[in-house]
């Protein structure tokens, strides 16, 4: 069996405490960004980041050979974030934009969008980026209701006889085995139940979850 070495990191944030005499906390905040004295830095041990992987080769050591490419849902989290973060700005600007889109340009948009969604919503449940294959256990889907404007979410885990569905927490959501599936709940949620107490219409998504 192949043997990998494999770097793994958390970052450990550094503070300090120091006085400024300024007009205004802006002017403050600004010098204190600009100093660049730490001999009085301390650790910050109670808001240490997540571990995740900074590297990976093949073999007993590391740095030696070509590196491996590591599957994104072990890369750092935040970094993850900041690297969909102008993709996201730059659809936004698209769909804010004063003019509405015809359809030839909804038609070219939109899958984008659709596609930067599945992404940032892989991003928050430590998934692998929808497009990246994995050679773990296949990747499996759950229904998410968008339940208010922050769109926090909670998951289809039944048919229910009387209401059309239920819907609970991640643990409890029922798990389909293929896009095709989880987007065919998707439409029967959306039958079922299609607007929330007060008419407001009801968001299903398709997100795909970590092995």
């Amino acid at each position: 069996m192949p043997v990998f070495t494999i770097e793994t990191t958390y970052r450990l944030p550094l503070f300090r405490h120091r006085t400024y005499a300024a007009d205004t906390v802006e002017q403050a905040c600004r010098l204190a960004v600009e100093d660049d004295d730490w001999d009085d830095q301390r650790r910050d041990y109670e808001a240490t980041g997540d571990a995740y992987v900074s590297g990976a080769w093949r073999g007993e050591t590391a740095y030696s050979g070509r590196a491996e490419a590591v599957p994104s849902r072990f890369e750092e989290t935040g970094q993850r974030k900041v690297d969909l973060f102008e993709t996201l700005l730059g659809l936004l600007k698209i769909f804010a934009h004063e003019r509405p889109l015809d359809e030839v340009d909804r038609k070219f948009w939109a899958p984008r969008a659709r596609d930067a969604i599945a992404k940032a919503e892989a991003i928050l449940i430590g998934a692998n980026n929808p497009d990246e294959e994995s050679s773990e256990a296949s990747i499996s889907y759950v229904v998410a209701r968008i339940i208010n404007h922050h769109g926090e979410m909670d998951y289809l885990c039944g048919w229910d006889v009387k209401w059309g569905t239920c819907a609970s927490s991640l643990q409890q959501a029922m798990r389909f085995p293929t896009l095709a599936d989880a987007e065919a709940a998707c439409a029967r949620a959306r039958a079922l139940v299609p607007t929330f107490i007060g008419g407001q219409p009801i968001e299903y998504r398709a997100v795909p979850i970590a092995p």
